[in-house]
């Protein structure tokens, strides 16, 4: 029966990709114990998020919320179910999301040949990622 947890991780990296995703990387474990290594378990703010089956060392964090520093640690799994203990812990802060344009409408063409007034309205504009806070016709 095994019960000797595998190595630590070691080499824990965290690096911010995207305003919403960082990428984490580490060094293989090794398993001593005979069941053989089974994969990583991810924390995130010693929250469990998610096991990675070996032999993969990478894996990304994504739905993150900008201008946020997230730490993370990896733990080593086996077969039998011991874990390691945490590797020592990676941050990374996201950056910015790069602001998207607002989208002016300013309601449906009008045609006119006569002195008829015309009328707009901004109700159909909008900004995807914030609030309008003027309009220049």
């Amino acid at each position: 029966v095994d019960r000797t947890p595998p190595a630590v991780p070691v080499g824990l990296t965290a690096r911010a990709v995207a305003c919403g995703q960082i990428d984490l990387s580490w060094g293989p474990a090794t398993d001593t114990g005979g069941s053989g290594l089974r994969g990583y378990n991810l924390y995130r703010g010693g929250t469990f998020l998610r096991q990675v089956p070996a032999p993969s060392t990478v894996a990304s964090a994504s739905g993150l919320t900008p201008l946020t520093t997230y730490s993370c640690t990896v733990t080593a799994v086996d077969q039998a179910g011991n874990e390691s203990a945490p590797s020592a812990p990676a941050s990374a802060t996201t950056p910015a999301c790069p602001n998207v344009p607002p989208v002016a409408s300013a309601g449906p063409d009008q045609f006119t040949q006569t002195l008829t007034p015309l009328t707009f309205s901004a109700l159909a504009s909008l900004d995807p990622d914030g609030t309008i806070v003027a309009y220049a016709w």
